[in-house]
């Protein structure tokens, strides 16, 4: 049940990232942008995965102590959401796409992309 409810947390973050009307800030790490709410903060970063070849992506749930309460691996929440078709097919939510696109929305929020892609097209009008 908490894992679901990570998911849909991600996904509503998600949407009201794309929407405009959730912002994000950078962190302590150039890897992970912070958005906050009265009592509770959500972060999403990308850490390097057991073998240290790929990034993986995470989201943290802070209370306002700032103690970790939750936090989700996109490959573990996947696996645990998981459902299997009768043929052995995975079926299930798109975990991994979910999570990978929060971090990039929340960067580009974080990072204001749009408004210096804005002022680089102005300039060179």
């Amino acid at each position: 049940m908490t894992e679901q409810k990570v998911f849909e947390l991600a996904s509503r973050l998600l949407a009201r990232t794309k929407e405009g009307t959730q912002h994000w800030e950078g962190s302590v790490s150039d890897q992970a942008f912070l958005t906050s709410f009265p009592k509770y903060s959500v972060k999403v970063g990308r850490v390097a995965d057991p073998d240290g070849e790929n990034w993986l992506t995470v989201i943290w749930i802070y209370n306002e102590a700032g103690d970790e309460i939750e936090a989700a691996r996109e490959d573990v929440l996947s696996e645990k959401l998981q459902d299997w078709g009768a043929f052995g097919t995975p079926r299930g939510p798109n975990v991994a796409g979910v999570l990978r696109e929060l971090y990039e929305e929340a960067r580009r929020s974080a990072l204001n992309v749009e408004g210096a892609l804005d002022d680089l097209l102005a300039s060179l009008q």
